[in-house]
């Protein structure tokens, strides 16, 4: 599987709000490759799908949004639509089993 994420940094001050930056997302096997755009193909991150696992979502994510937890960092991660949250969500699930 493969498409656009956004990874949600959420910064909590006098005014809530989330940081996002874009990226282009690649499932291969067991491993989800995150680039910088689709054209360059800059690798800015890793996650091995046999070690991490689907966090729950917290009250206060988009409804779009899906976490990523591997043990050493969790990443927020917010899909374009609700149905591509449901697939990027069932691959993922595959991927760790």
């Amino acid at each position: 599987m493969q498409g656009y994420l956004q990874r949600v940094d959420s910064q909590q001050g006098l005014i809530f709000r989330d940081h996002v930056i874009e990226l282009y997302a690649v499932l291969k096997r067991n491993i989800l490759v995150l680039f910088d755009s689709k054209e360059n193909g800059n690798v800015v991150g890793r996650v091995h799908m046999q070690i991490a696992t689907l966090a729950p979502v917290r009250s206060t994510d988009n409804d779009c949004d899906f976490r990523l937890n591997s043990g050493l960092v969790e990443l927020c991660l917010r899909a374009p639509s609700i149905g591509d949250k449901c697939q990027w969500h069932n691959a993922l699930s595959d991927a760790i089993r």
